[in-house]
């Protein structure tokens, strides 16, 4: 892929996510209110540690080289990206309607380029700065309307 082709892809898996997300948010919030928020977060954990797995073993050499950094790292996306996060979300969805919870995933990109510019020295161009700021507009008008 060319360079205009490999963005054009990294935008339409972008969207194909976020759909994918807002899809399972509002099913979960129809079909899924009593479900145990252990159980739930352990079905969907291991359904896609079985994905992952296949895709590892389909394209990876699958050599982990064990260092510090990797084990935090790992520590870090299991605790708090993984239990953590699935934890808040079937709170959240449990307490809030489904569209304001699926809302929230529209700051995901904003916050992690607001990461990246402060952790790494990133540089924001005016138009990603104008897109973030629509962005939280459009996330503060839904979450801040009435139920």
């Amino acid at each position: 892929l060319g360079p205009l082709e490999g963005q054009m892809a990294g935008v339409l898996a972008n969207f194909i996510g976020l759909a994918g997300i807002t899809a399972g948010t509002l099913y979960q919030k129809r079909h899924g209110g009593g479900t145990n928020l252990r159980w739930g977060a352990a079905f969907q954990l291991c359904g896609a540690a079985g994905l992952l797995w296949i895709l590892t073993v389909c394209f990876e050499i699958g050599a982990i080289t064990w260092s510090a950094p990797f084990i935090v790292s790992l520590v870090w996306l299991v605790l708090a990206n993984s239990m953590g996060a699935f934890t808040l979300f079937y709170i959240l969805i449990r307490r809030d309607a489904a569209a304001k919870v699926a809302s929230l995933f529209y700051l995901v990109p904003p916050l992690v380029a607001v990461e990246a510019w402060i952790l790494f020295g990133e540089t924001l161009a005016p138009v990603a700065i104008l897109g973030m700021a629509v962005t939280a507009s459009g996330v503060a008008l839904v979450t801040k309307s009435n139920p």
